[in-house]
């Protein structure tokens, strides 16, 4: 083999190692994570169980009451909920978020070959469409054709590509609550057209026929909709209705509070009409008793991982000459058991 041939090898071989430690070492990083995550929960679970034992009393919706500061407390009362407001757009709706999403007018390239060609040059065109990423346009191919316009994409977009949005506030009778107490209530879905179509919105921002995007005000410093680097805003909401409510919170800081221990919140301690303390506490213990999941797919990092890596790692070692010196399906069945034992061990760890 000829010394250029040597090098492509070798680094074929280095760079199966390093990906192979790599999906090792993401694996290893998202066990430590599940094992965080999990004894957040367990720790979560003690602190509520300690309080439904000591007692949740229900207090009246309104008025807060200081007094409660530290506490467990079951609250029944009239949810109201703040409006969303997009400081770009103007739009301003009820809801618990929104997230904006901002898509530009770019070129995208195409490569093609001529009717009847399988080989040879590839020939390219160019199409201009809305994209909610850049589109690098470098890498696109060049013609000196006189006539050819100008195919750069903007480098960046003029605003944040995705922006969440929240409520202003978030309220059980004369309770504030935090935001995340509505999570498990809610989905994020399409804003209806018909919001968009019928929103007042100031600076000359509007809404396409089909109520589907916003675009920028027709003004001489906008860009027309057909021109490169032209943008246009979509939006999905997360509604929730108002009504009457249910809640167990800590009170922290003036507020009713979901978050029990850590990055432990957005549990079921909230529902719809006159729910009962016990129910919402035995209902928010059996998904604390969960914990987040056990995330046994990461195991797939191991398996593709040592697949990568023994076939090199063991020409480091002189006693396993005869595997590197074995036929390819040979070579290839030892290597695919090996990790799976590998892996399987690790699982069973887990």
């Amino acid at each position: 083999m000829s010394t250029l041939g040597n090098v492509f090898v070798y680094f074929i071989r280095f760079l199966r190692v390093v990906l192979g430690l790599a999906l090792i070492a993401t694996f290893l990083w998202a066990l430590n994570d599940q094992k965080f995550t999990d004894e957040n929960f367990g720790k979560a679970h003690e602190v509520l169980q300690e309080a439904a034992a000591k007692g949740i009393p229900t207090v009246p919706a309104t008025p807060m009451e200081p007094a409660y500061e530290g506490d467990f407390v079951h609250i029944q009362g009239d949810l109201s909920i703040g409006n969303v407001h997009d400081p770009l757009t103007g739009l301003t709706l009820k809801a618990l978020g929104v997230t904006r999403r901002i898509e530009m007018l770019q070129w995208q390239e195409e490569k093609y070959r001529q009717t009847g060609q399988t080989e040879g040059i590839w020939h390219a065109r160019w199409h201009k469409i809305w994209s909610d990423r850049i589109i690098d346009s470098d890498s696109f191919q060049k013609t000196d054709r006189y006539f050819d316009e100008n195919r750069d994409n903007p480098n960046k977009f003029p605003h944040d590509e995705m922006l969440p949005l929240h409520t202003s506030g978030l309220t059980l009778g004369g309770w504030p609550l935090t935001v995340s107490f509505g999570d498990r209530l809610v989905t994020e879905q399409p804003l209806p057209p018909e919001i968009l179509r019928a929103a007042e919105l100031p600076d000359g921002w509007y809404a396409s026929a089909e109520g589907d995007y916003l675009y920028p005000p027709q003004n001489a410093d906008a860009l027309s909709h057909d021109t490169i680097g032209a943008i246009r805003v979509r939006y999905e909401y997360t509604p929730l209705e108002e009504g009457q409510y249910s809640a167990v919170g800590r009170v922290s800081d003036g507020k009713l509070d979901d978050q029990l221990y850590e990055r432990v919140y957005a549990l079921p301690l909230m529902a719809p009409g006159n729910v009962s303390a016990d129910e919402l506490v035995d209902q928010t213990l059996a998904v604390l008793s969960g914990g987040r999941g056990t995330q046994k797919n990461w195991i797939g990092y191991v398996f593709v991982g040592l697949l990568l890596c023994i076939g090199v790692l063991a020409r480091l070692f002189p006693f396993l000459k005869g595997f590197t010196e074995a036929p390819f399906p040979k070579r290839a069945l030892i290597t695919v058991v090996v990790a799976a034992i590998g892996t399987a061990i690790t699982g069973a760890l887990v």
